[in-house]
């Protein structure tokens, strides 16, 4: 049933969509079996998760608002785990401090506020019309892909050394972009029936682009392969060629988030 990420080597912790506005968090272990992490109710669900040490934030629909939610690989589906309060887009950086979005007013304008928080403290670093993601490049540095009411999307340096510099993403619409641990951002770009896939430095230089209807996912630990999918179909592109091993089908619908990680990283069954 799972035989589309049984080539994948490591872990990899993922957020299905099986229809809209409904989807689960899975886990596929070393061995390459899948465990489901998440049972919500109907037009609700995960959309995102990250790691957080040996534990799960993920973002969770329940009563129809995006809540943080903080779950070991043990936590039963069927229970929710340690809530935060609402965000979205969570990243969290080595030295364990996390960044995530929130609806909010800056200004006295409505737009997504960027939060750090270390232990119980709080504070706003950033806003943007839409937060699509944030990255923890290093311990201090924070990097947001904001789009502007035009559509237009860029990569800010939003703490750090070099706050406030930026590097423009080049085309529209663009997917939400991936960003490796080797400092490389793939995205996808263009109309459905023109779609093309793109490759880069994160400073904007050695851009590749390809013509694939392929969707980014996550890069591999060594980032030598990205993961890619398109509606329910999975795949692997070599991102210095743009060839796409396709792997299968998800049975569970369309990835809207996934987290890669090397083999010993995070195992199954989990500690008690």
């Amino acid at each position: 049933m799972w035989e589309a990420l049984l080539s994948i080597t490591g872990s990899l912790l993922f957020a299905c969509q099986s229809a809209p506005a409904t989807g689960e968090l899975y886990f596929k272990d070393d061995a390459g079996h899948v465990h489901q992490l998440t049972v919500t109710e109907p037009s609700q669900g995960a959309s995102d998760a990250t790691w957080i040490g040996d534990r799960i934030l993920a973002v969770v629909d329940r009563g129809f608002r995006n809540n943080l939610e903080l779950r070991d690989l043990s936590t039963p589906p069927n229970e929710v785990g340690r809530r935060l309060g609402g965000g979205a887009s969570p990243a969290v950086s080595r030295a364990g401090t996390l960044a995530y979005a929130r609806s909010g007013e800056r200004k006295g304008k409505f737009a997504d506020l960027i939060v750090v928080r270390r232990g119980n403290h709080r504070r706003v670093v950033g806003s943007g019309y839409l937060i699509q993601q944030l990255s923890w490049l290093s311990r201090h540095r924070l990097l947001a892909a904001i789009e502007a009411r035009s559509g237009r999307v860029t990569l800010v340096d939003v703490t750090g050394p070099h706050r406030g510099r930026t590097v423009p993403i080049r085309g529209r619409p663009v997917s939400i972009p991936a960003i490796s641990a080797q400092r490389r951002v793939a995205y996808a770009f263009g109309r459905r029936d023109a779609r093309r896939f793109a490759v880069m430095r994160l400073d904007g230089s050695h851009r590749r682009v390809f013509r694939r209807d392929w969707i980014p996912q996550a890069w591999s630990p060594s980032g030598r392969r990205i993961l890619v999918g398109h509606r329910s179909r999975v795949g692997l592109m070599n991102p210095r060629t743009g060839a796409v091993q396709r792997l299968g089908r998800l049975p569970c619908g369309y990835f809207t988030s996934a987290v890669w990680t090397r083999p010993g990283e995070h195992v199954w069954p989990p500690p008690r």
